[in-house]
């Protein structure tokens, strides 16, 4: 013969001003939820349900790998976000402050040492914002890239004289 094991239950309002025992699972007849408990917060700690976790992510059976579901931001994310090809174009490092501007989907790459102690900030001012900000030291390596979808533009901000190693456009796979 099987067993039951029957736990505490109540109403939401119930378990808001209820303080359960450390480690204690208590049932929450409004939400259909359990709660778990800790002995000193009020109401305890909720665990979520599959639907209820799922579907604020707009996921109602799982992930859906469908590309063609992305918006035109979602795309960009998963385009720079692909794997660099071997095509790259060299560039000059200018001056603090100057604007670079992607030739297509990939990342600009900045490979340098710099002569005294300073900063690096290399970010994108199109699309969706996103880079890099790094302190260095004297004659400190400093290695950044940011990821850019075609006709994004980036801000390369630096202190101190830089010794480029390596300052390139990497195009992602398959861009064109």
């Amino acid at each position: 013969m099987s067993r039951q094991i029957q736990i505490r239950r109540g109403t939401s309002a119930e378990h808001d001003n209820f303080t359960g025992a450390i480690g204690e699972i208590t049932m929450d007849t409004t939400n259909n939820t359990l709660r778990v408990h800790d002995g000193s917060t009020v109401g305890g700690h909720t665990l979520a349900k599959k639907s209820t976790t799922l579907s604020g992510y707009g996921i109602t059976d799982g992930a859906n790998t469908n590309l063609s579901n992305l918006t035109t931001t979602g795309k960009n994310v998963v385009a720079n976000l692909s794997m660099p090809d071997i095509r790259y174009s060299n560039l000059t490092l200018g001056a603090t402050g100057a604007t670079y501007t992607a030739p297509a989907d990939g990342y600009f790459s900045l490979a340098s040492t710099f002569n005294t102690n300073g900063y690096l900030f290399m970010y994108r001012v199109t699309g969706a914002r996103y880079g890099t900000t790094l302190p260095y030291n004297t004659n400190q390596w400093v290695d950044s890239f940011v990821p850019v979808a075609k006709g994004d533009s980036i801000i390369i901000q630096y202190s101190g004289t830089a010794s480029v190693q390596g300052f390139r456009f990497i195009y992602a796979n398959g861009a064109q």
